[in-house]
């Protein structure tokens, strides 16, 4: 229900033109896009809560849902862009998306790639850092860099990875005389990002409405 609002939200208060966006989707067709996912992310936890104390059985069958969450991540975000674009309206006018699924596990599997590289970087100069130093002191200098590096990688490829995605998304999304497209880049969207995380940090989290707003906007 609050997937469904939110769209409508966010289209609602979008127009081009002078001629507003709209969402078409009903509340069933919310649940059943939606209902899915939620099963199986939250499967695990509820498996946990009744597995009991067969620890070995646990393990494995924990591990096969947690397997197919990660895999099936890319068909989820494909199936929710699906729903969002598909029911997405124009004035009087339907959009369609045509965008295909390996399209997304592309992406996943390129940020993926980079994200581990990068996290072999940081803790190849990290542990560099600490054969060379010696003392205890060492560790206040080689951990805060260690830690410089992850985030490093983490806001290198968090905004690649939405910006590849965007690309696909918008331009696999078209209605009657209508194309779309989208001049998304990946810096300014690393720029957003950063002011979004340190906003958030120091209001304790009461910024994120507005870093959401920021970031649908752009």
């Amino acid at each position: 229900w609050l997937f469904l609002k939110s769209q409508q939200f966010k289209l609602r208060n979008s127009s081009h033109r002078g001629l507003r966006f709209g969402f078409a989707a009903t509340e069933r067709e919310a649940y059943k896009t939606a209902l899915p996912p939620l099963v199986l992310y939250f499967s695990s936890a509820v498996f946990t809560a009744l597995a009991g104390t067969n620890v070995k059985s646990y393990i494995v069958i924990l591990g096969i849902i947690s397997l197919a969450t990660v895999v099936l991540i890319p068909a989820i975000h494909h199936r929710l862009k699906a729903f969002q674009h598909g029911f997405a309206m124009y004035g009087d006018l339907r959009f369609a998306f045509t965008g295909r699924r390996r399209s997304f596990y592309a992406v996943y599997a390129a940020a993926l790639g980079m994200f581990v590289l990068g996290m072999v970087v940081a803790f190849a100069v990290g542990a560099s850092m600490a054969a060379i130093g010696s003392g205890p002191k060492a560790k206040f200098v080689v951990v805060p860099m260690m830690l410089a590096g992850y985030l490093s990688v983490y806001f290198a490829v968090w905004p690649f990875m939405i910006v590849r995605l965007q690309r696909i998304i918008w331009r696999n999304t078209a209605a009657p005389g209508v194309v779309l497209d989208t001049t998304i880049r990946v810096w300014p969207m690393f720029k957003i990002m950063l002011r979004n995380v340190v906003l958030t940090i120091v209001t304790l989290g009461l910024y994120w409405p507005y870093a959401s707003i920021a970031i649908a906007r752009y």
